[in-house]
């Protein structure tokens, strides 16, 4: 009997009519008309000497992008980049198939576990949440940063991201060329110099383009979007016009990107922070991303629910589940309720739980011999144990197993205090604080940030 094929099933990349249109490829080609007829605001020199180089036409404080110049910037741009952290082993590959999770942020309210009401964060906040992010194994990228504390400034919060975690860290916080320029200054001394900076940077930074660009120029990851012009698109308008601006957006963007630095990691942000986009909108813009060849960014888990119960994970899942399955890199959000204002460490533990089991049925359920139990199933018969078998020992953890959510009898739930999964999550934040250290910042490193920052600010 020749061997059965192995087959792999797996639901990851979603293909989908956006609302009547004719795919991917047909919202990029309204995408290109509107770059090319409408053109993008430049309200800054270090935008309009961007789009100059790349061989736009700008003129009137608007600036109008030829097809064949995203071609080539897109051609440029890699499709496959590693974003790097302050400790080994940490690092994110994007464009590799793997799907990752974010916190979000920034927020300026945090909401304490079984407080009525949220409250002002504080630096102290910040650091606990990052130390929180650094020690829960699902969330790969600190986003925002989570919190934004009143009292800190932009460098300030990012300094305090980066001596409470050691995972890779995504500023959205910086609004000036001298700020972005800093974060550069800052990567180089957390990676040991700018070539080491430029290979695995333990930053990346998201925001207005103008900002970006200055970051950008050192060749260090982005995610940006440029502003449209005001202009129709041709067609007939529909619910993708939106999808499609965006698309538009970041498409100038990376050809910003690629003229001041010719293969400069960037990523495609499907959304701005703290703007929730429906399921369809997340799925259209994380395919057009793969149509384009670039790793896409999606805010994905921007719950309007105020509060971590079941409104906030039902949301959080099923958006999220979207983003996963259509293709995206890193998925978004984790942690934020009331559409990203408000940060709350009992919903970052379980969005974490809602991404594991996304991440694993993203991964795909391979068919073959083996994970069909064809040979125990022969040799055990119908009404035999196979807790003897050694194909049982192999694989009893490959299935999904949750830490928050109840499985457990009747009885049993009734005997543990009829805990729910928001209960268990603020007890594992307890637990998580109480017994996670972070290695701190290098003494030279730390002094060096210090400097940086006292120039600018």
């Amino acid at each position: 009997m020749s061997p059965e094929p192995e087959i792999t099933i797996t639901p990851g990349r979603l293909d989908l009519q956006v609302l009547g249109a004719d795919g991917p490829a047909a919202l990029h080609e309204r995408a290109l008309r509107l770059l090319a007829d409408d053109g993008v605001l430049v309200a800054g020199e270090v935008t309009a000497r961007a789009f100059v180089a790349a061989g736009a036409r700008v003129a009137d404080g608007r600036g109008r992008i030829a097809p064949e110049l995203v071609a080539a910037a897109l051609a440029g741009a890699p499709a496959r980049f590693t974003l790097g952290a302050r400790l080994d082993g940490r690092g994110v590959e994007l464009g590799s198939g793997a799907v990752w999770l974010a916190t979000g942020g920034p927020a300026a309210l945090t909401l304490a576990a079984g407080a009525p009401e949220p409250r002002p964060a504080t630096g102290a906040d910040l650091a606990a949440v990052c130390r929180l992010a650094d020690a829960l194994p699902e969330v790969a990228v600190i986003y925002g940063p989570p919190l934004w504390p009143a009292r800190e400034t932009p460098l300030g919060a990012l300094q305090v991201c980066l001596a409470a975690a050691g995972k890779h860290v995504h500023v959205m916080t910086l609004r000036t060329a001298a700020e972005a320029e800093a974060a550069a200054r800052i990567a180089a001394a957390v990676a040991g110099d700018p070539d080491a900076a430029r290979r695995r940077s333990p930053l990346s930074l998201g925001g207005p383009l103008e900002t970006v660009l200055a970051f950008a120029e050192q060749g260090l990851p982005v995610a940006a979007a440029a502003e449209l012009a005001p202009g129709n698109d041709r067609t007939t308008p529909d619910a993708s016009e939106g999808v499609v601006r965006r698309h538009a957006g970041v498409l100038a963007a990376c050809v910003a990107v690629q003229a001041v630095a010719p293969g400069a990691p960037f990523m495609y942000a499907t959304a701005d922070p703290g703007v929730p986009q429906s399921s369809v909108a997340l799925i259209a813009a994380a395919r057009l991303a793969a149509h384009v060849g670039l790793p896409a960014l999606a805010p994905a888990m921007l719950t309007r629910s105020p509060a971590p119960d079941w409104q906030a994970c039902s949301e959080n899942a099923i958006s999220s589940m979207s983003a996963v399955l259509a293709g995206a890199d890193i998925v978004a959000g984790a942690g934020t309720l009331a559409a990203g204002t408000v940060y709350s460490a009992t919903a970052l533990a379980l969005d974490s739980e809602v991404h594991s089991w996304n991440a694993a049925i993203a991964a795909g359920i391979p068919v073959d011999e083996e994970t069909l139990a064809v040979e125990a199933i022969r040799a055990v018969g119908i009404g035999g144990n196979y807790l003897s078998q050694r194909h049982t020992r192999r694989h009893m953890k490959d299935v999904w197993r949750p830490r928050l959510l109840d499985r457990s009898s009747w009885d049993a739930w009734v005997a543990g205090g009829r805990k729910g999964a928001p209960e268990a999550a603020a007890e594992l934040v307890r637990a998580t604080l109480d017994g996670h250290t972070v290695a701190p910042l290098e003494a030279a490193a730390a002094d060096h940030i210090n400097e940086i920052i006292a120039t600018v600010e």
